[in-house]
């Protein structure tokens, strides 16, 4: 389908939608990059989650202006490198660096992952701007993926939704399970026919897992198929290991995984009481006596109830909750499991 957009012209700009751990990382870097490249394309891969929040504009520029100097590439670092005053020198304008992609008449794809983050910030949401206005003479060489999570209780973003074609990664399903199962099952074989290995794991036997009892496991982890794969490659490496001990393990990780996506430290402490009281199913949130409490908690002399809705919008905006039928609910359910269990 991907391809028949870009074939037929019918969109330059795609959005790639998938939940958190969905594959859409995976399937960009180890399946459609190395595919584009066979094909003859230039590719870029650019990883909004993999640099930090405040530098994020500016990276994705830095990135844009290094991919498209090409063969440039060290002269233009030493150019920026000797000016005079580089803080006060902007960054090259996108519609020339898609103006000089255009010029080496080869096929591009840029892969924008976790496009999302841009849109939480007014700086990013203005650069997607540019990338959209500088697209329309440059289709027919340049083509854009942008990769975001498909949340429950978010609609998709209505900057991407007018400017790009929306797509949706298929979910990962017993086809994915069947290629790890045999996967494993080479490992194991390989691992078993190792006498060295087998004198060291005496009376341990591989290949115990099934799809029957792998399935289980993979629902528990919401059909994670990054979780999933994690998990078969510690089954492998670490036979002593039972499956439900491993998968405890991988839940945990999913955990701690979360609660740093979320950027908690980036929270006050009222955002991260009003997100414990949602976690709890709290409905009420107005009333005197809970903000007396939020007040003793926070040691302010009173919170009011603007305060309390500032707050629910600011998470709201950041698509860390979202109200769905009058209630306010945590977009990520590991998220409110984790709150859960650190408050029991």
């Amino acid at each position: 389908m991907l391809f028949q957009l870009w074939e037929n012209e019918l969109a330059d700009c795609i959005t790639l939608l998938a939940p958190r751990a969905g594959g859409k990382s995976h399937f960009l870097q180890h399946d459609l990059v190395p595919w584009l490249e066979k094909q003859g394309w230039r590719t870029q891969y650019f990883s909004c989650a993999q640099v930090p929040s405040k530098f994020l504009e500016l990276r994705l520029r830095e990135t844009l202006t290094d991919f498209a100097m090409n063969e440039h590439w060290l002269s233009h670092q030493l150019q920026s490198l000797l000016r005079k005053n580089p803080a006060k020198e902007s960054a090259s304008p996108i519609a020339a660096l898609l103006a000089q992609l255009h010029s080496q008449k080869k096929p591009v794809a840029l892969l924008i992952d976790d496009a999302d983050l841009l849109l939480q910030k007014e700086r990013g949401m203005v650069l997607l701007e540019e990338i959209f206005h500088a697209m329309p003479p440059h289709g027919q060489f340049i083509k854009i993926i942008f990769a975001c999570q498909q949340r429950h209780h978010a609609a998709y973003p209505s900057l991407l939704a007018q400017h790009s074609a929306c797509l949706t990664l298929p979910e990962m399903g017993a086809g994915y399970l069947d290629h790890l199962l045999n996967l494993y099952k080479q490992l194991t074989q390989n691992i078993g026919k190792s006498s060295a290995m087998s004198d060291n794991y005496a009376g341990i036997t591989w290949g115990q897992i099934d799809r029957a009892s792998i399935m289980p496991a993979f629902e528990k982890l919401q059909r994670s198929p990054a979780a999933m794969r994690a998990m078969i490659e510690e089954l492998v490496l670490d036979p002593v290991k039972s499956l439900p001990e491993v998968l405890e393990r991988q839940l945990q990780r999913q955990q701690q995984v979360s609660i740093a996506a979320l950027g908690w430290e980036d929270l006050a402490r009222l955002d991260r009481l009003l997100l414990l009281g949602i976690a709890e199913g709290r409905q009420q949130f107005y009333e005197l006596k809970y903000r007396l409490w939020l007040a003793e908690q926070t040691g302010s002399t009173a919170i009011s109830a603007s305060q309390i809705q500032s707050s629910f919008k600011k998470m709201q905006r950041n698509r860390v909750i979202a109200q769905l039928a009058n209630q306010w609910q945590i977009i990520d359910p590991q998220l409110s499991k984790l709150l859960r269990r650190n408050h029991e």
